[in-house]
C-alpha cells in the first residue's frame, strides 16, 4: 500500500514539471580534463571565500592525519588520552588572535603568512575530530570486540577491520564540523 501511495505522490509532484525543457549541456567526454579554477581567473573565489579555499586546500588536508590518530590513542589509552583531551579543549578555548600571538615568536612555524594561519586553524579544528573519534571507538559494541578477537584477530586488525569502519560515520561528522570550524575561523 505504500508503494501506491509513494508512487501516486511522486506522479502527482513530477508530472507538472515533465512539461518543462531543460537547456541542453555540452557533453563531458570522458577522459577530458575538469577545469579548475586557478587564481587570477574570473572563477577563482577571493576575499573571503579565498580564505576559505586556502582552508581546504591546506589545512583541510592535515585534519585527519593529526585529529584522528590522537583520538585513536586517546580511545585506546584513556589515561593517556585524558591530557590529550585536556590540551585539545585548552588550545580551544584561547581566542584566535592570541593564538596568532602566541605563533609569531616560534622559530619555524612563526612569522606572518599563510604557515601561522594554517596552524592555528588546524589547532583550532583538532577538538571535534579527536572528540568524535574518541566517541566512535568507544561506541563500538563490544560484543563486536570480542567477537573479532574470538576469530584471533590482533589488536591492529580489530581496529583496522572492526571499530574504525563502524567509528567512521562519527569521524566524518568531526572532520565536517571541523571544516565548518576552519572556514568561519578564516574568514
Amino acid at each position: 500500500a505504500s508503494v501506491v501511495v509513494t508512487s501516486a505522490v511522486v506522479n502527482l509532484v513530477l508530472k507538472p514539471l515533465s512539461g518543462r525543457r531543460r537547456p541542453e549541456r555540452a557533453p563531458h567526454r570522458a577522459g577530458s580534463p575538469v577545469p579548475i579554477p586557478m587564481p587570477g581567473s574570473r572563477s577563482f573565489p577571493s576575499g573571503h571565500s579565498a580564505a576559505a579555499f586556502a582552508f581546504a586546500a591546506g589545512a583541510g588536508r592535515e585534519l585527519p592525519a593529526v585529529g584522528v590518530p590522537l583520538g585513536i590513542l586517546a580511545a585506546r589509552r584513556p589515561r593517556l588520552g585524558a591530557p590529550i583531551v585536556w590540551l585539545v579543549n585548552a588550545a580551544q578555548t584561547v581566542p584566535s588572535l592570541a593564538m596568532f600571538g602566541f605563533l609569531l615568536p616560534l622559530p619555524f612555524i612563526g612569522g606572518l603568512g599563510a604557515r601561522v594561519a594554517i596552524t592555528v586553524l588546524i589547532v583550532y579544528a583538532l577538538l571535534p575530530i579527536v572528540r568524535t573519534t574518541i566517541a566512535g571507538i568507544r561506541s563500538v559494541d563490544p560484543a563486536l570486540v570480542e567477537a573479532g578477537m574470538a576469530l584471533g584477530m590482533t589488536p591492529r586488525q580489530l581496529l583496522r577491520q572492526v571499530q574504525l569502519p563502524l567509528a567512521l560515520p562519527s569521524i566524518v561528522a568531526g572532520i565536517r564540523v571541523a571544516a565548518v570550524i576552519g572556514v568561519g575561523t578564516a574568514t
